[in-house]
């Protein structure tokens, strides 16, 4: 298909050009971000720039990983900031003459969207530095080559799939300030995502994704117009989540409700993230830019910690592996990495106590079960795997790592600590005695039983549809 206009490229500062498209989204992006910040945007213009002009150009001189700690340490630096001070006032800055700055209105602190933005500040950082150092022709062709015979998205779409997208590095000339800025200010996924690389951003402009059309962006609105009906159903029959906020009417609860609740609360949080992540993304799929899908599988469908946040929050787990956990070692410190990715993880999504007692929560799940499936997945245990009663103890096992994903976010985003400890205390005390408590354990087992088993079927289809093609 002939590109559209937008997508004609017109001249800029050298002997490269810029898309339409990308000015647009630049213009379009700076105006809708400063109308709504309002004036205190600036400050967030100057920490941006500083990371264009600064930060990304240091890594052409310092050694690699100085520079990768001076990149981490500015950004964390900057989030821990942005809390204590609030975004920043112009009065502290330039007197008592700009007060009248700070208190006009704004529908949105900038502190509190900059989150998503440092993410793809460091992206930026990071995917340029790999094109300055390593992006050769030759290497991208054989990355090229050797993804596509193995990716099943590639196979079955007939072009390249995100990840191929971000892994293959950009001309450097496309490293440039309009680009940077239409990527940063991306009005569909500017606010909540989901989470999208530069280089991926940057070859959709040139070009934009084919795969998805009307039929498929009615089925996906569909999907996303269920799930509203499905959340306001949950807030006018269950009343969870004002269960959640007052864990004194969880405690005078029966039995029945309290074992209830904890899977419910789980499902809450899945359905609220879900619409407007789902609906993002299909702004940005009409649009020609195919990002990662969040809330891949239902939460009933978890069965590992890892594979609930490859489902969970897809593109946030892309990119923690891609920017964070392969510059740290990737599998030969597969352990040891997990402390400061969840530690990270904890501090970007707000700086309270709850949130780093679920990091804690997810480290201490997590470990065993990594460590298990390092030691189980070893040759000599293959008879283990061809057992007649292996599916089962999968099962059990997937039921312990659920249960703890359970407890760890309400713990995080929901009671607390304290609340959850004395609630869960106190359900787990009458489920002893109760007949009710059957219902807290079957489900999930169930519900894991079945989810192996159609991973099962997936994994041999997608085994022979690499093998046809």
């Amino acid at each position: 298909k002939s590109p559209t206009v937008l997508a004609q490229p017109i001249p800029a500062l050298g002997n490269f050009y810029i898309t339409k498209l990308a000015w647009f989204h630049a213009i379009a992006g700076l105006g809708f971000v400063a109308f709504m910040h309002g004036p205190r945007f600036f400050f967030m213009a100057v920490l941006i720039l500083f990371n264009y002009f600064v930060l990304a150009p240091l890594s052409l001189k310092l050694p690699y990983r100085v520079w990768l700690a001076l990149i981490w340490v500015f950004h964390i630096g900057i989030l821990i900031l942005n809390d204590r001070y609030r975004g920043y006032h112009f009065v502290s800055f330039f007197g008592s003459a700009t007060r009248g700055l700070d208190s006009m209105s704004e529908m949105m602190p900038w502190n509190i969207t900059f989150n998503m933005s440092t993410l793809r500040m460091i992206a930026y950082c990071i995917d340029f530095e790999e094109a300055s150092h390593r992006g050769t022709s030759e290497m991208c062709s054989k990355l090229e080559e050797k993804h596509r015979g193995k990716c099943i998205e590639c196979v079955s779409r007939r072009c390249a799939c995100y990840k191929l997208r971000t892994d293959t590095p950009r001309p450097l000339p496309e490293y440039n300030l309009v680009h940077y800025i239409a990527y940063l200010f991306y009005v569909p996924l500017y606010i909540a995502g989901p989470m999208s690389s530069f280089n991926a951003y940057v070859s959709h402009l040139y070009i934009p994704q084919r795969w998805f059309g009307v039929r498929e962006s009615a089925w996906y609105f569909r999907k996303i117009a269920s799930c509203t009906l499905a959340i306001f159903a949950m807030l006018h029959f269950e009343h969870q989540h004002a269960i959640r906020l007052h864990a004194g009417v969880f405690e005078k609860a029966p039995i029945n409700v309290k074992v209830s609740f904890f899977i419910q609360a789980l499902g809450f949080l899945w359905l609220k993230f879900s619409i407007f992540w789902k609906f993002f993304r299909l702004v940005s799929l009409t649009d020609g830019f195919d990002v990662p899908e969040d809330m891949v599988r239902c939460f009933c469908a978890t069965t590992t910690i890892a594979n609930f946040w490859r489902d969970w929050h897809a593109s946030f787990n892309q990119w923690i592996v891609r920017y964070m956990y392969i510059p740290m070692g990737g599998n030969r410190f597969k352990i040891l990495s997990i402390f400061p990715i969840f530690g990270f993880i904890a501090l970007w999504h707000d700086i309270e106590m709850k949130l780093f007692w679920w990091a804690a929560i997810m480290c201490g799940a997590f470990l065993p079960e990594a460590i298990g499936t390092a030691f189980f997945s070893q040759r000599k245990f293959s008879w283990l795997h061809n057992a007649s009663y292996f599916p089962q103890v999968r099962c059990v096992a997937s039921y312990v790592s659920v249960m703890s994903l359970i407890l760890g976010n309400l713990v995080g985003y929901g009671m607390g600590a304290e609340k959850t400890g004395s609630s869960t205390e106190g359900a787990l005390k009458e489920a002893l005695t109760d007949t009710d408590v059957l219902m807290f354990i079957l489900f999930p087992m169930c519900s894991n039983y079945i989810t192996w088993r159609i991973k099962d079927a997936e994994y041999e289809a997608d085994r022979r549809l690499k093998w046809e093609n």
